[in-house]
């Protein structure tokens, strides 16, 4: 009983560590992504943002799928393709044809993911 009691205190113990090394990783890359992105003749911010989502997305990604179904994750991508298309055309100040052809590539592509992992279920 003695044992079982450490050995789950030893895993709950590396699982703090394992999280803790993830929220450090995934909020320097966001700075450094973010940062980048803003700074005036490199990437813009959109990108920047973009390159952030994903780091966190990968550094959480065993999390994420755990806790979320096929769908729910599609969907979750069609929600952060859109917000980066938004902002780029926010950034740019005007709505063009293929940040409009972006937003609905990405909806197009969460939709038939999504429906097809509905199926399989």
């Amino acid at each position: 009983m003695s044992q079982n009691a450490e050995s789950e205190s030893e895993t709950s113990g590396l699982a703090k560590l394992r999280l803790g090394f993830q929220v450090l990783y995934s909020a320097v890359f966001v700075v450094l992504f973010v940062g980048v992105g803003a700074a005036p003749g490199n990437w813009n911010l959109p990108f920047g943002v973009a390159f952030a989502a994903f780091t966190v997305y990968w550094a959480f990604r065993d999390d994420v799928e755990r806790r979320l179904s096929r769908p729910q994750e599609w969907a979750v991508f069609a929600f952060a393709v859109c917000g980066v298309l938004l902002g780029i055309a926010v950034e740019r100040g005007e709505l063009t044809d293929g940040v409009l052809l972006g937003f609905g590539g990405a909806v197009g592509v969460a939709v038939l993911f999504g429906y097809r992992a509905v199926e399989r279920r």
